[in-house]
């Protein structure tokens, strides 16, 4: 009995570990240079690439263009960043609800066991 409470400890502390980890990676910076990344160099250099009737600096102006893709960026960008904050969230909810599982079968096994 004790290698398996063992084991049930251990994979009790994985689970901690593992949510700990998922709520670190929620803001890390990574994720924060990539919404800059996005958010401040996008606006300047994709009105340059060049599309089927030519690149949109071309079409509306560079100044116009940009503008239009800072617009497009104020809309996007807090979405994408709200998606991704439920996406990890329903992660850390997913292994809580693993981690409560295997607590409540711990504790059906340690009740169900006969007093001697």
């Amino acid at each position: 009995m004790d290698i398996i409470e063992k084991a049930k400890s251990d994979e009790e502390k994985f689970l901690e570990a593992q949510i700990a980890k998922i709520q670190m990676k929620k803001w890390g910076k990574w994720v924060i240079l990539r919404f800059l990344a996005v958010g401040i160099i996008g606006p300047f250099v994709l009105p340059l690439i060049p599309m089927r009737r030519g690149s949109s600096a071309e079409r509306m102006g560079y100044e116009n263009a940009v503008l239009f893709f800072v617009a497009i960026n104020l809309i996007i960008i807090p979405i994408a960043s709200y998606m991704y904050s439920k996406k990890v969230d329903e992660e850390v909810m997913n292994v809580k609800r693993k981690l409560l599982l295997l607590k409540l079968k711990q504790k059906e096994s340690t009740d169900s066991k006969p007093i001697n």
